[in-house]
């Protein structure tokens, strides 16, 4: 999952569940921010290729769509 601003997010807003975790005692964790669309790639930190775990749109609620990046006024 990915720490973007606003939370955790494992994709869009939704969490999919058919995407299989990583067996590995150390994992790598790439996150690559387009636009408003992001990719999330790991893999066994250890050896081996970084599959690719998402590639589409950032999360959809009202904080998100586009990513800004000010700070909020109190």
């Amino acid at each position: 999952m990915a720490d973007i601003e606003d939370g955790m997010y494992a994709g869009n807003d939704t969490f999919n569940p058919s995407n299989s975790p990583i067996q590995a005692d150390f994992v790598t964790l790439m996150l690559k921010g387009r636009g408003c669309e992001m990719s999330l790639k790991a893999g066994d930190a250890q050896g081996g290729d970084l599959m690719v775990k998402y590639d589409g749109g950032r999360p959809t609620h009202a904080d998100w769509s586009p990513m800004r990046k000010q700070g909020k006024h109190q």
